[in-house]
């Protein structure tokens, strides 16, 4: 984050004064607050050092530019719909609850302006389109837009069924291991405490292949 704002110290300064329940779902069992404590203290510190990227910027072969953020502090819920295996669950991103993933995403949104404004891309004449551009300018202009723009997954949901003891809200083991059942393992995606700094696929194909091989 020290590549994308000068205020990165203020941005982790803030999340850490914060309560870390203050944003999470009302019936967040206690174990896994107590996970989302260190998992949050983990994040912040990734903000004030240099050796995990925070969020990415993508532009395509298309018209468009796209902000990836990497280490969100908002946690979503995923709930039981129904005793029928084959009915969906309900899932409830509640993308950018927590404030600070919103001052991330204003930060990264303004380099990416930095990097379009420079004179090299700025000779190949780029013009920011709506639902922004350069009428969109303060905090709470660019959040109003971004808050119907944000694509809660960009299809790389994880971390529901954290690799974490089970007294800090984890589901597996350090051996792929279900807590509490015996002949279960799961060992996709799902077992990540949180996002890693880019794309999932290389790790998880990395994760699938030491599972084969130890078991």
């Amino acid at each position: 984050m020290q590549l994308v704002t000068e205020n990165y110290t203020d941005i982790a300064a803030e999340a850490r004064s914060q309560d870390p329940a203050a944003y999470l779902p009302r019936d967040v069992d206690p174990t896994v607050l107590e996970g989302y404590k260190q998992q949050r203290e983990l994040i912040i510190q990734q903000f004030e050092g240099q050796d995990a990227a925070v969020g990415t910027l993508y532009w395509s072969t298309s018209s468009t530019s796209l902000i990836y953020h990497l280490k969100p502090l908002s946690r979503g819920a995923v709930k039981i719909n129904s005793t029928d295996p084959l009915v969906s669950p309900v899932v409830d991103y509640r993308t950018a609850t927590d404030p600070i993933d919103l001052s991330i995403y204003l930060a990264l949104f303004r380099k990416n302006r930095e990097l379009f404004a420079a004179p090299d891309m700025a000779s190949l004449g780029p013009v920011e389109a709506s639902p922004f551009g350069a009428q969109v300018e303060t905090d709470d202009e660019l959040i109003a837009v971004m808050r119907q723009q944000i694509n809660p997954s960009n299809a790389h949901q994880c971390c529901t069924a954290a690799m974490m003891p089970f007294d800090l809200g984890g589901v597996v083991d350090s051996e792929w291991n279900v807590h509490g059942v015996q002949g279960l393992r799961v060992a996709d995606i799902s077992y990540w405490p949180f996002q890693t700094s880019g794309a999932p696929t290389a790790t998880m194909y990395g994760s699938g292949e030491k599972v084969r091989r130890k078991h």
